[in-house]
Formats: structure tokens, sequence, C-alpha cells
């Protein structure tokens, strides 16, 4: 059923991914897919080479513990990695992975309604539910967030434990329930909250039906699970510790990736998606008439006296239904014109880690678990006779697969065997190990991540570090590695990348750039090309400096002074004086959107402005303004990108700058200059007029 439900998705595994960018919001996940793929076989070379080493990835160099700016994700190497060590395709192990974790999660369901007593028909319907339900139908880019087959297991071998208090099934309920929270770590907070909501159901219902002694068992091991969610946790606490990567509080995006009290839920697929409906916020969430009509016939329909085999099974499923929709509407919500504090809300104070939770609608995931379990015990009250249940049967499972409007095809992108490995990262396979660097390092557009999680999912091939990278958590030296890298080939660029990191190698991919960018390369004094590879070429160095900078460089400690010395200290206001030239701005923009503007700016002072100083203060950074027609600011920013190197007097240099176009359409005029502490620098480029187009109508969804 999930080879064909989601046909062409898993047709042709080796070279077939799911398609982010067929969603109107999908340049928000679009790096996913590959971070994830990444991710899994750094797990599986790291455990195979340097066990170890494991957080210790390629990618951030020169950082360490580079994983923890993202997460291991180790619960799917079951799948993935067997497959991925056979094969040494990614892709390929991705999507037997992802196949695998849907249709093993309502195969799981399946197995729980079954020890639950109910006949299969009902159980396969309740497995359909819980597989291919919204959250997880339109998530599928998001692949690590899929797997919730282990949760169910977890709750069989728990009763089990309960009811035989047998070290064997705790043993079991153990391993699933560890599993589950290795997937990711959202997987295990969420899993974590509904297994509490159960046992609370358990507590409440079954007092006297369970043994004491199997109780001691169970909590035995989710204090182990929870034990491994925070050994986990300890690498980004270490770098957090360091200053690597500051620490991360509450995020604005939770309130808009919390669910509303009902909309989310009975706004259907097909009304979103060729209906023109909108939710307020949040993703959709529709639980289905049909799974919910049997959900409130398992809750209104009383059995017979001990006729349930675990007589806590419809409360429990009920308390975790209830408990993850408490969770999904997220720190609060609006209820009765009253804003009201919610479950989500005291977990962020008091749980450690789960502040990094900011999408609380991924808790639909599990609430679907325990909606579907009572719509499988649901439609066993439903039916009797084989011929009829299975008649009944399948009538549910179509109309569900209406609702849920799976059945067509699923947007799919190919990848080919030349995009998958291009021919430069087989000669870097070759090359002596040393630190690489990929240019462009970043894009103005949405697409930025995107295209440097690519570059993550190439390094697979051939295992060099990156001082590329795409995380949850960027390190605070991506700034000023990406700033230098914007300045090349600068040779005072070069220099410092070299000193402070040990860059040999950079890739520069010219079909990502313009054509005065791909003429600068021609010829660099420094680097040597060792080859040419349709648009990529790879450079190294030729006479590599003293890496003297790396240790100022990972020194996150508050400055007094930039890596090469220059005080971090206001620049006096005599000391300002600076030349600015814009050019390359394209005549037409779109509004709020990003574009690029070649910037070229000279210290005209008698002062040294400071500027390479990872996580310092008192840098001096470009910054520009949108005016009117008048001359009167509307938007900007006085920070809107680092100066790559401290810049003497008399000095110059020459850089892209990402700028944001204004939100009003029309004629705009941009000025652009220097800021340093939000303070703009007296002289500034003259003003460009430029044509400001309004979004068009997917473009304005997105925003």
């Amino acid at each position: 059923l999930t080879w064909g439900l989601f046909f062409p998705l898993f047709a042709e595994p080796a070279s077939t991914l799911a398609d982010p960018l067929a969603r109107r919001d999908g340049w928000l996940t679009s790096p996913t897919v590959n971070v994830v793929m990444w991710v899994l076989a750094w797990d599986w070379h790291a455990l195979w080479t340097n066990p170890w080493g494991l957080f210790d990835a390629n990618i951030f160099h020169p950082i360490p513990l580079s994983l923890a700016t993202t997460e291991p994700r180790l619960g799917h190497l079951p799948i993935f990695g067997l497959v991925y060590g056979l094969s040494g395709n990614p892709v390929l192990a991705h999507q037997i992975n992802l196949l695998l974790n849907v249709a093993l999660s309502g195969a799981a369901l399946y197995a729980l309604l079954r020890h639950w007593g109910a006949p299969r028909t009902a159980a396969f319907f309740g497995g359909f539910v819980y597989a291919f339900c919204p959250v997880r139908a339109q998530n599928l880019a998001s692949s690590d967030l899929m797997a919730g087959q282990y949760l169910p297991l977890a709750l069989l071998f728990l009763d089990r434990t309960l009811g035989s208090a047998r070290v064997r099934s705790a043993s079991a309920f153990g391993l699933c329930l560890l599993f589950q929270a290795l997937c990711s770590r959202e997987l295990g907070y969420m899993g974590m909250t509904a297994l509490a909501g159960y046992v609370v159901a358990v507590l409440l219902v079954g007092r006297g039906r369970f043994k004491w002694r199997g109780l001691g068992l169970g909590m035995g091991m989710i204090a182990v699970t929870a034990g491994a969610m925070v050994l986990l946790q300890l690498p980004l606490l270490r770098l957090q510790k360091l200053g690597v990567v500051a620490e991360q509080g509450p995020s604005e995006w939770v309130k808009f990736a919390s669910s509303g009290l009902v909309r989310n839920f009975i706004f259907p697929p097909v009304a979103l998606r060729a209906w023109g409906w909108r939710l307020d916020l949040g993703e959709c969430l529709y639980v289905g008439m049909i799974p919910l009509i049997c959900a409130m016939v398992a809750l209104l329909w009383r059995p017979r006296a001990k006729a349930d085999p675990v007589p806590w099974a419809r409360p429990a499923a009920f308390a975790v239904a209830v408990v993850c929709y408490a969770m999904t509407l997220g720190p609060q919500a609006t209820i009765a014109g009253r804003v009201i504090a919610m479950p989500y809300h005291t977990a962020m104070a008091v749980i450690p880690g789960f502040s990094s939770m900011n999408v609380p609608t991924r808790y639909g995931l599990f609430l679907m678990l325990g909606l579907a379990a009572l719509a499988g015990l649901g439609a066993a009250r439903l039916v009797s006779g084989r011929l009829l249940a299975v008649a009944v049967g399948l009538a549910l499972i179509a109309g569900t697969a209406a609702e849920y409007d799976v059945v067509r095809p699923q947007p799919v992108r190919r990848v080919t065997a030349a995009a998958l490995r291009p021919e430069v990262y087989g000669a870097l396979a070759k090359a002596p190990p040393g630190p690489v660097l990929e240019v462009p390092a970043d894009r103005c557009d949405l697409y930025s991540g995107l295209m440097t999680s690519e570059y993550m999912l190439h390094s697979t091939f051939h295992w060099q570090r990156l001082l590329n990278g795409h995380g949850e958590r960027a390190p605070r030296s991506r700034d000023s590695i990406i700033a230098l890298a914007r300045a090349l080939p600068d040779a005072r660029a070069l220099d410092l990348l070299a000193r402070a990191t040990g860059l040999r190698y950079i890739v520069v991919h010219t079909s990502g750039m313009t054509l005065p960018q791909r003429s600068r390369w021609r010829s660099v004094p420094g680097l040597t090309l060792l080859g040419s590879f349709g648009p990529d070429l790879l450079f190294e160095l030729q006479n590599p400096p003293p890496l003297d900078l790396m240790k100022a460089f990972l020194d996150f400690r508050p400055r007094t002074a930039t890596l090469v010395g220059t005080p971090l200290a206001p620049v006096a206001a005599n000391e300002r004086g600076a030349s600015v030239e814009a050019s390359s701005v394209s005549s037409d923009v779109a509004a709020s959107l990003p574009f690029e503007v070649e910037v070229v700016v000279q210290n005209r002072s008698a002062t040294t402005w400071p500027a390479l100083a990872p996580g310092g203060r008192h840098v001096v950074s470009f910054a520009y303004r949108w005016e009117d027609e008048r001359g009167s600011v509307r938007e900007g920013s006085s920070a809107a990108g680092r100066l790559p190197y401290d810049l003497a007097p008399g000095e110059s240099v020459r850089m892209p700058l990402c700028v944001n176009a204004p939100n009003t359409p029309g004629p705009q005029r941009l000025v652009i200059g220097l800021a340093q502490d939000q303070h703009w620098f007296p002289d500034a480029a003259p003003p460009i007029v430029v044509s400001v187009n309004p979004l068009g109508p997917l473009e304005q969804q997105d925003q």
C-alpha cells in the first residue's frame, strides 16, 4: 500500500526523492532530505571507522563536535545503515528507510490493536489510518520524523511487562522506546510525552490489574531511555558552554508552527490543495471524519465486562490523543477570547532542551497514533462475521483514503548519477586529506540552505573536512567563514582562511556565479588548478601558511581584539571615512525577497577597522536602507553582512552583499554603506533606483 499510494515516490528508489519544492512553503524544508541522508551516512561511516568520534563530523570545520549542530538520528540505522552499507547509495538507503518507516508504522499499530483484542480487519484499518494520515503523508520530505513504528511496539511490550513483570518483556519495551527516542530529538520528546499520557491512564484505570513489579521494570526502562537522551545532549551543551553555538531559547517560530483549536484538524487536505482554503497557522493535521466517528464509537460503546484483553486500552489511547492534541496547540491558545498558557509552555520552561522544539504541530503524528488506535477499536465494534468485517473494513479504508487525499501522484524529483556524484568529488576523494571550502558558500535567495546541504551530501563520497555546513544551530564561526569566502579569490581572504582553518582545497562551482565572478577564478595567485570538471573547478593551495590563527579562531570567549590584533572598540567619528561603490544591481526585484549586490568598499581613514572576530562585538559591517523618492527611510539593516577582514587604511575589498527587497512595491532608492554597533558611517554609495515588483500569488502565500 505504501508503495502504491505514494507512487511514483518509490518506483525508482535509487534515484527518486520527494520534492518539497512542489509545496508552496517547500523552500523551508528543501535542505532536510539532503541533511538527513548526510547525517545517516556519517553515522554509519563513523561507527565503522571511529565510533568515539561520532560527533566530530566533517562539517563546519574546524569547530569540534560539529554533529551537535544537528543530531545523530541513530534510530534509523537498522534500516538505512544496512542498505547504505551494501549499496553505498544514500538515496537508495533513504528511500528504503522512508518506505519502511511508513509501512512499519501501520504494521506496528496493527500489532498493538491485535494485542488489544481487535479483529484483523479492524486492526488493519487502524494501521492504515496511522500510516497514511495527512500529518505523515504531507511531510515525506522530513523523512527523519516519519519513523513512528517503535512507539506502538513499546506500548505493546509495556502492557506485557505490566501484566507479566518479566524482564524479557521489559527489555523489549526499553529497546523499542530507546529506538524511538534515537530516531530524532523531536520524536524522543514526543514519544515520551505520549508515553506519559499512556502511563497516567494505566494508573487511573488499571489499578489492581497490573503487577507493581512490572510497573517498576517499565519505569526503569523509561529512566534508561531518558538517560540516553540526556547523553546525546551533552555534546550540544558542551558547544554552548564553549560559546561555539548560542544557547537556543524559545523561538518566535513556535507561535506560527502551532495548531488552532479546531481548524487544523477539520480542514481536509483536498480543501487546502484544490479549493483554496487556508489555515491561520501551523499545518494540516486533518484527522478524518471516518476515523473520528470510529474513535467515538470506541469511547461511547461500552464493551461487556472483561471483554477487553487489556482493560486500559481505550482510556490509554484516548489519553495519548488528548495529551498530544494539547501539545500541538503550542505554548498558548486563545479560548473564549482569553489567552491561556498550555502544557507546551511548561515543558519549554522545565524540560532541558525542549525549547529547541520549534514545531508543535509535529505532535500530530502521535495524536494520530492514539486516534488511529481508537478508530481500530471502534471499527471492531461495528462488524461481526468474517465477510461483513472484510466488506466494512474495505469501505472504511477506501473512504479514509479519499478523505486523506492520498490517491494521487506524489511529486518527486529525480537524482541522476551525475547530479548525485559530480566528477569533481571523485577527484577530491583521491586527493590527500585536507579541509575543503566550496564556493559559492551561500546564495542570496531562499535556497541557500538547499545548496549547502547538497555540498554535505556530496561529501559522503570523499569524507574530506568541509568548512561549509547546514544545521539547526550554526556555529558563530560561520559568519566569518562566509564573509571570507564571499571575498574570494581575494589574496588576503585566502591567506586568512588558510591560517584560521588549515584550508587546502577549494571547489568552485562557476554555474552559480555571474560572468565577472567567473573571470576572477581563471588565474588565482597562490592556487594550483588540479582539474576542471565541466562547470566545477578544483584548486589546491600552493604554499599553505602556518595555522597561527586557528586557536584564536576557536576561542569564543569575550574578545578585546580581532584575530589579527585590531582592538575591538568603537571607531572614532573622524575615522569613519569610506568610499562605497555598488554595482551589478538588478533593476527589477521581487518585494520581500533577497537579491545580490556587488559592493566595493575602501577605508579612507587613518585607522584599521575591526571585522575578523567570530562572535565578537564592535565589528564593522555592511548596511543598507530603502528610501522613498523624498529620502525618507522605510526599512533596512545596519548589520547586513560582515566585512571579510580588518580593513587597513587605504585598503579596499570587493564582495557580494545580500539585500532584502522592501515589502512595498514600486520604485525605491537603495543606499548601501557601513555601520558599527547599529551606527552608520557618514559616507555611503549614491542611491540606486530599483523597481520593486509585487509578489505573485504563490510567493505571497510563501511569505
